[in-house]
């Protein structure tokens, strides 16, 4: 489901990083006049189910003035509908309870109130139990006990809370209910209450060895072998969808995958197939599976698919985007796997994938390619014209056989060079997060070419790596993670939800990602592994089910409790590159990513290249 802020000029949540204090009551919405803005940071979103719907809005004169005012319709058999708002991560372990005030236009609606925490265990609860005479047109306050929602599991990091309205025969389906005052009850005394601290078992990747005596290898080969639980279990092998996320330390109910994942999954597949973590026949259904899933079965227009899909019917989740750039991210999974079991089906059923993409109906009429389409023939307006993550599609594009972009459309992407220190380099456009020079290179392997305007990318990425060390390393006093010599900035969870970091000229909380710097590893391997053993060093607070969690803020006292597809598949790629180029290899052999660089003018130029010293498969 897309996030988006729907009432931001009119509602303030919560500021969710703040600490506990006494005994004071906690808004969940600052609906004070004057007070509208929002300091969390926290985002809002309607949802409904088999056509139910709701609209919310805040009226500000009148009776109802500083409400939440829902108009819903939930008429037909089954349907449900309602509004969600985010909590980011925040620690409610010290509420005992939430307490709010309703009423209806009519009289006789009825509503649900729920909560979800980070692992998706979610419970809505209808307000019958607590209204003995239902809603009616008059004020009435409500306070539920938050041990009443017992599906939910994990309360130090929630992620939302609703409102939502369903279909019975005992309360009206369509009218309006007016919601205020929202707000946490503190528990009498949070240090004795234990409802809120039953959690499972911390669940972690078993490693033998002491951080302190292990060689790099050891790590890396913990590191790149417990990633790839994620694309492995967090699955499902009947369509070969994979998770967007998943909660680190245990049991996870999400439901919904990103074609990104499945990306890195395919190609991850075949690392673990050559490297025998799982049985080889395991490996070559589960690719089968996936493709012919997305073959013939998966939404999809002009061969590009959607950004988010259901884990377990495969539709499209929510009002998801076709993303140009998570397709590019699955098809080069798509390729990888072509490669790997050649003279297979999978190199068939592959090929007709790779072919069916109409990277000319993408460009919508420009000259450089849109980030997106929505159903209903409506183009997102930005493209992809300057230099980041989503340069992949271009060597995909060029280089399809059946629907080729010009070159001319990879001319036209804006590389001028910038100056930071002693590094002049071609910054990522935007934030210059790391993961913006590192996706490309998990599969193109461009350390001995340069471009028609003499540019070695892999150069580029090494000074680009260098320059976000040197600046976290200059702003240590500004950081207690700096401070501690961590540093790596780029996309990942942070302390209020998603984040993009970069530097040097990007946006920075003091939150650093391990994907940043193990995916450097093919840059900096130094860097990287020194890195490595630090976070070991942390193993306590990092390591998961799945290995190091997505990130940490030291400053917050906080460390992530999920995995990210798309942070975790270039982890473990990029560290198989170091380790044997395997990856690298497998896609540089195929004839759409050859053709790619002899028209866009790639040239050999090893004397350039600071070639990584590979080691045999081990």
């Amino acid at each position: 489901m897309n996030k988006r802020a729907t009432v931001a000029a009119a509602i303030g949540f919560l500021a969710l990083a703040m600490p506990f204090c006494g005994r004071a009551e906690t808004r969940l919405i600052n609906m004070e006049r004057g007070k509208f803005m929002n300091p969390s940071g926290g985002l809002d979103d309607s949802f409904g189910t088999r056509g139910g719907r709701v609209k919310m809005d805040v009226p500000f004169e009148g009776d109802n003035a500083d409400s939440l005012h829902f108009d819903y319709n939930v008429s037909g058999e089954k349907q449900d509908a309602g509004h969600w708002f985010a909590l980011q991560h925040f620690d409610m372990r010290p509420y005992q309870a939430v307490r709010f005030k309703v009423k209806g236009r009519n009289g006789g609606e009825m509503i649900a109130f729920g909560f979800k925490d980070d692992r998706w265990y979610e419970d809505r609860i209808s307000l019958e139990k607590y209204l003995k005479e239902g809603i009616t047109q008059d004020w009435q306050t409500v306070e539920i006990p938050l041990k009443d929602f017992d599906k939910v599991r994990q309360w130090d990091s929630m992620d939302n809370f609703s409102l939502s309205f369903f279909n019975s025969k005992n309360f009206l389906p369509r009218s309006e209910v007016y919601v205020k005052d929202v707000e946490l009850i503190p528990s009498a005394d949070p240090r004795t209450d234990k409802w809120y601290a039953k959690k499972d078992e911390r669940q972690t990747f078993p490693v033998s060895f002491d951080a302190k005596d292990a060689d790099t290898d050891q790590m890396l080969d913990a590191v790149e072998r417990s990633a790839f639980g994620f694309f492995w279990n967090e699955a499902n092998p009947k369509n070969g969808l994979i998770k967007d996320r998943c909660y680190a330390f245990g049991a996870d109910q999400r439901r919904v995958a990103s074609i990104g994942s499945v990306g890195f999954g395919l190609s991850s597949i075949c690392v673990a197939d050559k490297r025998g973590w799982i049985p080889h026949d395991a490996a070559y259904e589960r690719v089968l599976t996936t493709l012919k899933f997305f073959s013939t079965e998966a939404g999809m227009y002009n061969g590009f698919y959607f950004h988010f899909y259901e884990m377990e019917t495969g539709a499209p989740s929510g009002r998801s985007e076709v993303s140009s750039v998570d397709t590019g991210i699955f098809l080069y999974g798509v390729l990888t796997a072509k490669q790997y079991y050649k003279g297979t089906e999978v190199e068939n059923v592959a090929q007709q994938v790779l072919e069916r993409a109409d990277w000319t109906w993408m460009l919508n009429g420009g000259k450089t390619l849109s980030m997106g389409w929505f159903p209903g023939n409506q183009f997102i307006p930005h493209r992809w014209q300057d230099y980041n993550e989503a340069v992949l599609l271009y060597f995909l594009g060029v280089g399809s056989p059946t629907h080729a972009l010009p070159v001319s459309s990879w001319d036209l992407i804006d590389r001028e060079p910038v100056k930071y220190g002693s590094y002049e380099f071609v910054a990522a456009a935007g934030e210059n997060s790391l993961f913006e020079h590192q996706y490309p290179q998990c599969w193109l392997d461009l350390r001995d070419r340069k471009d028609k305007k003499k540019i070695n990318y892999y150069q580029n990425s090494i000074l680009a790596t260098k320059a976000n060390r040197d600046w976290c390393a200059e702003n240590s006093s500004k950081y207690k993670t700096f401070a501690q010599g961590f540093w790596g900035l780029t996309a990942c969870d942070g302390t209020r939800g998603y984040v993009i970091n970069g530097a040097p000229f990007g946006h920075c909380d003091g939150t650093v990602a391990p994907t940043a710097t193990l995916s450097s590893i093919v840059f900096t391997p130094d860097l990287a592994a020194d890195q490595m053993r630090k976070y070991f060093g942390m193993k306590k607070q990092l390591w998961g089910k799945y290995g190091f969690v997505d990130a940490f803020n030291l400053d917050k006292e906080w460390a992530s409790s999920v995995y990210i597809g798309v942070d975790i598949g270039p982890t473990l790629l990029m560290i198989e590159n170091h380790r044997t180029g395997m990856i690298w290899d497998l896609v540089q052999k195929d004839p759409m990513i050859q053709e790619a660089y002899a028209k866009m003018g790639f040239e050999k130029n090893v004397q350039t290249a600071n070639l990584a010293i590979l080691q045999p498969l081990r």
